[in-house]
């Protein structure tokens, strides 16, 4: 926690408690908060029920400085975010003009006529700052209830990053003070998740344990390092830490900042002016598939062969018969 200012994200929407949906939305509210120094502290997900969407509310409006609630903004009878606000807060919804003009004009320019319906997405919570939607129709909205901030956002989700950066960002770093919280993660392979903190636990007491995560997944071990305060002072911070880790991971580090093993790879190879090509045979095209999903990949990546018989290993390959 950079500032001392803690967070909280609440989905609303009860197919997110269901089987087939997962509410992906904070992870990006919590990657823009992390930025500006607040520490998210909890998540939650609550059904389509007004009372206890309101009851969550006011339970993290008491305990948190930003609450940032998502879903629930549509049209529909079970849209219930913004009932649930006012609710909360104790405060009228009321039927705002210029919202409702932006309804019209969204539903116009498909071609279509505003149902009836569509009419709940103008109201708006009494004393709330409208977020416009420029990716959709359901604007957003931006409370202020003493020093703490509430703010609701659509649940589609590129609905929400729209509205996140152009709208709430900015008010996210007037509150934050300018602290940032910045982050770089060190990926591994070939490694265990228990061989890596074998390695790095010496270097908690002097960076701190909180500023180090570990996160193993198939094949790999992401290492994320994070240094809060001042963005240059947080840059150095940063440094200090890669280079400390690298010392201790050694060989093992296959890249920083990158996305995947494969874009690791591409990018040494490229670094070095080497090309690469690969005969599969077993795994059916998959490396050359995870090769050529990296973009710019065709700056190193020649091509590749799916020798799957045995007669196309001599054939394509060259592979000895006694070998096979």
């Amino acid at each position: 926690m950079v500032n001392g200012r803690t967070a909280a994200c609440l989905a609303v929407g009860s197919e997110l408690l269901g089987e087939s949906r997962l509410d992906s939305n904070s992870l990006a509210i919590t990657r823009a908060l992390g930025r500006h120094g607040f520490q998210v502290v909890e998540k939650r997900v609550v059904g389509d029920d007004e009372p206890a969407v309101a009851a969550a509310i006011t339970d993290l409006m008491g305990r948190v400085d930003v609450l940032i609630v998502t879903g629930g903004l549509g049209p529909t009878a079970d849209d219930i975010t913004r009932e649930a606000i006012a609710r909360a807060l104790g405060r009228g919804l009321d039927i705002d003009p210029q919202v409702e003009g932006w309804i019209h004009a969204a539903y116009e320019a498909r071609g279509r006529t505003m149902p009836e319906v569509s009419r709940r997405m103008a109201r708006v919570v009494q004393g709330a700052r409208i977020l416009a939607n420029h990716k959709g129709v359901a604007p957003g909205l931006l409370i202020s209830v003493s020093e703490r901030l509430l703010v609701a956002l659509p649940g589609v989700p590129f609905e929400m990053e729209d509205m996140l950066e152009r709208e709430v960002e900015p008010e996210l770093a007037r509150r934050g003070g300018g602290a940032r919280r910045l982050t770089r993660t060190l990926l591994l392979g070939g490694v265990y998740e228990s061989m890596v903190e074998e390695r790095v636990c010496g270097l908690y007491g002097r960076f701190g344990r909180d500023n180090v995560t570990i996160l193993a997944s198939s094949g790999v071990v992401r290492l994320v390092l994070a240094s809060g305060g001042e963005p240059t002072s947080a840059e150095r911070r940063l440094d200090e830490m890669e280079k400390a880790f690298r010392e201790v991971l050694g060989s093992d580090l296959a890249g920083v900042d990158v996305v995947s093993l494969e874009q690791a790879v591409l990018a040494d190879l490229e670094d070095a002016g080497m090309t690469l090509a690969v005969a599969e045979s077993c795994t059916g095209g998959l490396l050359s598939a995870r090769l050529t999903d990296v973009p710019g990949a065709s700056a190193v990546f020649r091509g590749g062969v799916v020798s799957y018989s045995n007669q196309a290993k001599e054939d394509l390959v060259g592979v000895p018969h006694d070998v096979l």
